[in-house]
């Protein structure tokens, strides 16, 4: 069979401008300021430092914030919480200051932690101040263990009710939403590349020898009818390439819960993420795929559906060192088993930080995805 070219492909900041999950972050940290009285706002560059170290889910970061803000305003008023619903009024101003989200992040979360593992780090630091009472500890402790559950956390309910509008809340999870307005999803993401750049890459994979697969940490609907959000599918959609295959959040959240394992564990840098990417790209079906590569990477277990992939150059287009980091993973997985493949990694960032992220994860940098793709895939730049 003759080798393959593959092309893994992220979504965000590589193929569309994420401007809704950043959008949604600020906005919820600043909600969140206000119920506790600090006129907090998180910038671009605070972002771009979270994501620099790992914590790339907006999910993750949001907790975090809230955490340090509510800390902040129990200097002022120790019996301040938090509302139970987003559209609660704000709370009462105080002289606290606004939290070093940055300084926070830069000393506690130490690059490569994952997003879970930095609120981890984050609640191990919160819970070792003794001036907290026991209702304070439970407090941030729920902030930051339920970050991923809509219905129980409230910068989870903020940033799905903020992303997703109202109609696309209540289809995701059967209830209300409580803000108004358009789904930023829908109406704030913007194409990175052109709709001839578009065609062209769906054309692209659709020659003899060639593959494209999109790999991406956006939720996305489960297989088997399992639940999910069709946020990987919105992005999609929105830059014209419905056509091709994805591995996102979704997908590696089912599989994960299907092995026992924690949400997001097998997330980027896991090499299960693009391992079942490449199992796709060479014509695996979704579950097939997932599997494969949860036997491979996890059970070291080779079913003999990898001879396929030998030969394979695969090249690799990323915004966070955390997909360069699993491309080099599931190639030594790999190599373990007898099967070559050669690697291109090309990051796509202009933000010092996170440029520096992907310089050091072994990736050339360039400042965005046309001339990240020159001399890759023709007509393309």
């Amino acid at each position: 069979m003759p080798s393959l070219h593959i092309l893994l492909l992220d979504l965000d900041d590589v193929l569309i401008q994420q401007v809704a999950y950043h959008q949604s972050l600020k906005d919820c940290v600043a909600m969140v300021g206000r119920w506790c009285g600090i006129r907090a706002a998180l910038t671009d560059e605070d972002i771009s430092v979270f994501e620099s170290l790992g914590v790339t889910s907006e999910w993750d970061s949001a907790a975090i914030c809230a955490a340090l803000l509510l800390e902040r305003a129990w200097e002022d008023d120790p019996s301040r919480r938090l509302p139970d619903s987003p559209d609660a009024p704000d709370g009462r101003p105080l002289e606290a200051g606004i939290p070093d989200f940055q300084g926070h992040f830069r000393s506690v979360i130490h690059p490569g932690l994952s997003g879970p593992e930095g609120r981890a780090a984050t609640e191990q630091r919160l819970s070792a101040a003794r001036t907290h009472t026991e209702q304070q500890l439970k407090a941030l402790r729920d902030l930051l263990r339920q970050a991923y559950d809509p219905m129980r956390s409230l910068t989870a309910r903020i940033i799905q009710e903020l992303n997703l509008g109202p109609a696309g809340f209540l289809a995701a999870y059967g209830a209300p939403a409580a803000l108004r307005g358009s789904g930023y999803l829908a109406t704030l993401d913007s194409p990175l590349i052109s709709a001839q750049t578009a065609a062209r890459l769906a054309s692209w994979a659709t020659e003899p020898g060639k593959r494209a697969v999109v790999f991406t940490n956006r939720p996305s609907m489960m297989p088997r009818g399992a639940g999910g959000t069709p946020e990987a599918e919105i992005g999609l959609e929105r830059i014209g390439l419905s056509s091709l295959p994805f591995i996102s959040m979704g997908h590696m959240d089912w599989l994960a819960a299907e092995r026992g394992l924690e949400e997001q564990s097998l997330l980027k840098p896991s090499p299960v993420h693009v391992l079942a990417a490449l199992q796709r790209a060479a014509g695996g079906g979704l579950v097939d795929s997932l599997e494969a590569a949860a036997r491979l990477a996890l059970d070291q277990v080779d079913d003999g559906g990898w001879t396929m992939l030998h030969g394979t150059h695969a090249t690799v287009f990323e915004d966070s060192f955390r997909g360069l980091k699993s491309a080099r993973a599931a190639q030594a997985a790999l190599e373990r088993i007898g099967v070559q493949i050669t690697l291109d990694l090309r990051g796509v960032m202009t933000l010092p930080a996170k440029a520096r992220a992907l310089e050091e994860a072994g990736g050339t940098v360039y400042p965005d995805f046309q001339r990240a793709a020159q001399g890759v895939v023709d007509g393309v730049g």
